[in-house]
């Protein structure tokens, strides 16, 4: 495999900080993925499922994925940051989605009729979203008994917390919403811009 070609035929990552690359690159009718001199081919007519998300970790929150199932073989994951330090991951969105963008235009040609599924499974996502609801309606009965009692500083830091809490984890269920999708009607919430 070509691993200098450019722009959005291929795209590389370094998923953990110890380990190489992981290299994908886009030829007229396979996805050719590349790590550790293991190389996987997966023909666009033998790719079953995809999978895109939102999914904030490792010190960053801009971080999504893709998750490819072929027919045959092991899952592809491709990831818009990159390890570069021990606390440090470079943002590659706009190279992971033009990538993306031309990765789902050639599987579109051999078959438009697949469907793309957007966020968490829904196994994942409905636990957390009653997690989330849980932990905010335990927030607000907190945040009404420090008022009650007079606790403004408690009252301040729980605040604090909770528009941190609000602002992560709400951020992270909306935009992981369960839904099927077409190649050409992905929702942006699980894409960079």
């Amino acid at each position: 495999m070509d691993t200098s070609s450019s722009g959005a035929d291929s795209y590389r990552f370094r998923p953990r900080l110890i380990g190489g690359e992981h290299v994908f690159s886009l030829t007229p009718d396979a996805l050719e993925f590349e790590a550790s001199n293991r190389l996987q081919r997966v023909a666009y007519r033998d790719i079953v499922r995809i999978r895109l998300s939102y999914r904030p970790a490792n010190m960053t929150f801009h971080r999504f994925v893709t998750e490819i199932w072929p027919r045959a073989g092991k899952k592809l994951t491709i990831v818009s940051v990159s390890a570069s330090g021990p606390f440090n991951f470079e943002n590659k969105s706009a190279a992971y989605r033009a990538f993306l963008m031309e990765f789902f235009r050639r599987v579109e040609a051999v078959q438009p009729t697949l469907e793309i599924e957007a966020g968490m499974a829904r196994w994942r996502w409905l636990p957390a979203a009653i997690f989330g609801a849980a932990t905010i309606v335990a927030l607000v009965y907190v945040l009404v008994r420090a008022l009650i009692n007079a606790q403004f500083s408690f009252f301040a830091f729980c605040l604090a917390f909770g528009a941190l809490f609000i602002a992560q984890i709400g951020a992270m269920l909306l935009r992981n919403r369960p839904r099927s999708c077409k190649i050409d009607s992905i929702p942006a919430q699980v894409l960079p811009s």
